[in-house]
């Protein structure tokens, strides 16, 4: 065969096997948005009947937003989401199919950017029939889907934010990373801790200049966010934002606060109620665990520029360690987890973990002591473990496939 007939061979195998990667996406895309769609309109939490006050409050006085009582306490980004829903659809009824479909579209949307980013950063260092796997397991997980388009929690859409920045960040775009960090800021408290660190990590190992490009976007996209608020309800907007101690502990699905306060209820320690001392000393020890990354950052001469892992390590100090651990907040460490795992810096059983956070979910009508047994301590310490096996390879820098950026 001549030179270009083999030319032409391989130009037809190229397109064959680009065609063959759109449909096998394509099929993924549609079998996981059309599960989506199908549970959109089948049940809510409770949080929806927020997000229609959120939004009727946002389109008839957007100022006062965070003086009303049904307790919107986040940045603003997701309120101006819910305000823009109450316009094209004013609800009366947190229950309505329509209205359902429509405040779940930006979290299914939210799911998919988050899947198809993964896609394109494990590409840049897997196979494409691996990659698509390892996104898929990010899509297709059952704890991801149900968050999302069944109990319509608005997390997925700072998770979509964050995995986004990483992205940019393999890419060495420190623009678009800060942006996208900076709408994360804007979504959820929990996003403040995680690029923090970074900046740290920045700050370690980037010139200065590429330090304020990444740190200058984050506080000019949060700052234009949050100027009605700031003007017009500062006091009001500030004490939403600021992690302060919750009403009831009771609330957290696990963690360490939970774990003890579960010994308390379920346990011969049950004489013993140490909450009340130790309510506010909760908040103490957590603000001081969540500065250990930082201080790794710092004090580190091994370190690793691994943005995943820092942003796992932080992710994981959370979900151990805060006072309040909702069932939705699982979902951050899911996307982390599913990159270490395609990077080969975590083994592939640490995926079944990621699927742990379903047990959050069990109905309330099993026994007490058997809930508390399996979701709070049983979910705590297979998080402490995960947590243990990224903080020593972060503090030790060992090498990772996503420490390339410079």
């Amino acid at each position: 065969m001549s030179a270009k007939g083999v030319g032409v061979q391989n130009k037809e195998g190229g397109l064959a096997t680009l065609q063959k990667r759109w449909i096998n996406l394509v099929v993924i895309l549609l079998f996981g948005v059309g599960i989506r769609f199908l549970l959109a309109p089948a049940g809510a939490s409770r949080d929806v009947y927020v997000w229609m006050k959120t939004g009727w409050a946002v389109v008839n006085s957007l100022s006062t937003l965070y003086s009303f009582r049904w307790g919107y306490e986040y940045p603003p980004l997701w309120g101006f989401i819910c305000g823009l829903v109450y316009v094209l659809y004013p609800a009366a009824s947190m229950l309505d199919p329509v209205f359902l479909v429509l405040i779940k579209t930006p979290l299914i949307v939210a799911d998919v950017i988050t899947f198809y980013s993964l896609y394109r950063l494990f590409r840049s260092f897997l196979k494409d029939n691996e990659a698509l796997l390892f996104g898929v397991l990010f899509f297709l997980n059952p704890f991801v889907i149900l968050v999302s388009a069944f109990y319509g929690f608005f997390d997925p859409l700072a998770v979509m934010f964050l995995v986004v920045m990483i992205y940019f960040l393999h890419r060495r775009d420190l623009f678009k990373a800060g942006l996208t960090a900076g709408l994360a800021v804007l979504t959820k408290q929990y996003a403040f801790p995680v690029v923090l660190v970074l900046a740290f990590l920045f700050g370690k190992r980037l010139d200065f200049q590429k330090v304020l490009v990444f740190l200058g976007t984050i506080v000019i996209a949060f700052v234009m966010g949050s100027a009605p608020f700031l003007f017009y309800d500062f006091w009001g907007y500030t004490r939403a934002l600021v992690y302060t101690t919750p009403g009831s502990i009771e609330a957290s699905c696990t963690g360490l606060w939970s774990v003890l306060l579960g010994l308390t209820r379920h346990t011969p320690f049950e004489a013993f109620d140490w909450w009340p001392w130790l309510g506010e000393a909760s908040y103490y020890v957590f603000y001081a665990l969540m500065a250990v990354p930082v201080l790794i950052v710092i004090f580190s001469r091994k370190i690793s520029f691994d943005v995943n892992r820092a942003c796992l390590l932080e992710v994981l100090i959370f979900l151990c360690f805060s006072p309040i651990v909702h069932s939705q907040y699982l979902l951050l460490f899911i996307p982390f987890t599913v990159v270490g795992i395609a990077a080969k810096e975590l083994p592939r059983f640490w995926y079944l973990l990621t699927l742990l956070p379903l047990i959050t979910f069990i109905p309330s009508i099993l026994p007490t002591w058997l809930l508390f047994l399996v979701r709070s301590a049983g979910l705590f310490l297979a998080l402490v473990a995960l947590l243990l096996r990224v903080g020593v390879d972060f503090y030790n820098g060992r090498p990772s496939k996503l420490s390339s950026i410079s």
